[in-house]
C-alpha cells in the first residue's frame, strides 16, 4: 500500500536552502530586515522563513539585471545554457 505523508515536516525539504535575496550576486537580508513565514499548506505551520523584499530591493535588483545583461549577451549560448541547467538541479549544480 503507498504511504501517502500527510504534512512536509521531517522530510528535511529545507535545509540547505538560502532564504536570504540574492542581489547582484551577493546574498543578503531586505532593507528593512524583515521576513516571511512560508506555510506548509497540509499544517499550517511555518516551514521556514525568507527575506521579505523592499521597493529598494526590487530596484537593486533591476540594476544588478541591467549591469549583468551585457556580460551575459556576450557569453556564448552554450555556456549560458550550462549555467541555466545548473540552476534546476536539485543541489543547485554543487557537486
Amino acid at each position: 500500500m503507498l504511504n501517502i505523508p500527510n504534512s512536509l515536516e521531517g522530510f528535511g525539504l529545507m535545509d540547505g536552502v538560502r532564504t536570504d535575496l540574492l542581489i547582484g550576486g551577493e546574498w543578503r537580508q531586505g532593507a528593512e530586515g524583515k521576513r516571511i513565514d512560508v506555510i506548509d499548506p497540509s499544517t499550517g505551520k511555518a516551514i521556514a522563513d525568507v527575506a521579505d523584499a523592499s521597493v529598494d530591493d526590487g530596484l537593486a535588483a533591476v540594476e544588478a539585471a541591467a549591469d549583468a545583461a551585457a556580460e551575459w549577451a556576450a557569453m556564448p549560448p552554450r555556456q549560458r545554457g550550462e549555467i541555466l541547467r545548473k540552476c534546476f538541479e536539485p543541489d543547485g549544480g554543487a557537486a
